[in-house]
């Protein structure tokens, strides 16, 4: 009981979990301990249900027969049953490795989910390794995350087949569209300073330290606009990660030594 008030449940493959408002299925999943696979799933992203990974069997106080439904993005109502490996959702779940299979088969992460849910082709049957699956992690982390909305899905329209849409005008080349991308549509490559992405040149960043490159200039300024200048921001705009901590490595042991310094005659 929650302040005299009775604590929603639901009913995770026969387990009972208790759930708050606005979680989804998914996250009653966790909370159970159930392994559910995902493809389109992030954390720090909204949910979309593109890949059908995480589709399961639900069934409702009232309603005659169960129904599919992706987990990421349904959210839990009391008394809620969920099964997650019946028969029927296994199949779907086939089905949907399968149509990924077809469009990006040589993905390693899509050959490492088919094993996961059973799925066994050849590898000469695997479709194209670097095929976009519409499952808008790109777009998500470059508008949620970054806040740069460079990217945005387009629809199936005039015959035309739903694909990403890039717009360079709006892009930092931060490079989180590839880091996140699974099937490597998206192509990155660095050179002679300069880091190219969705096919424009962005000139990088020197550690004043140690002289590699960081991060785009673009991505630096974006940053600074947004967040403002401040001296822990220029430390971190000058520096590549290793020395920024090498720095502070060294700052640690100079305000160490008065201290030791102290201890030892005390002692």
């Amino acid at each position: 009981m929650r302040k005299g008030k009775p604590v929603p449940t639901v009913t995770i493959d026969g387990c009972k979990v208790e759930v708050e408002k606005g979680e989804t299925i998914l996250d009653a999943a966790k909370k159970a301990g159930v392994w559910i696979p995902t493809l389109c799933y992030h954390d720090a992203l909204s949910p979309a249900g593109a890949c059908r990974l995480c589709i399961v069997e639900v069934h409702l106080e009232g309603e005659a027969q169960s129904r599919l439904t992706s987990s990421c993005n349904s959210l839990v109502k009391d008394g809620m049953k969920v099964l997650t490996h019946s028969e029927r959702v296994l199949e779907a779940r086939r089905r949907a490795v399968e149509r990924l299979l077809e469009k990006a088969g040589k993905s390693k992460v899509i050959q490492e989910i088919a094993t996961d849910v059973g799925v066994e082709r050849a590898p000469d049957t695997f479709g194209e390794d670097s095929n976009c699956i519409l499952c808008r992690l790109c777009v998500r982390a470059c508008r949620e995350a970054i806040g740069a909305e460079a990217l945005k899905l387009i629809p199936k329209r005039d015959k035309k087949e739903p694909h990403i849409q890039f717009s360079p005008e709006s892009c930092i080349g931060c490079a989180a569209c590839f880091l996140l991308c699974p099937t490597g549509f998206i192509k990155m490559e660095e050179i002679d300073g300069q880091r190219i992405i969705w096919g424009t040149a962005f000139r990088m960043k020197k550690c004043s330290r140690c002289g590699s490159f960081t991060t785009t200039e673009a991505h630096w300024n974006y940053l600074e606009e947004r967040a403002g200048a401040s001296a822990e921001f220029n430390m971190a705009k000058d520096m590549c990660l290793a020395c920024r901590r090498d720095s502070i490595s060294s700052e640690l042991l100079d305000l160490r030594a008065p201290c030791l310094k102290l201890c030892k005659s005390v002692l």
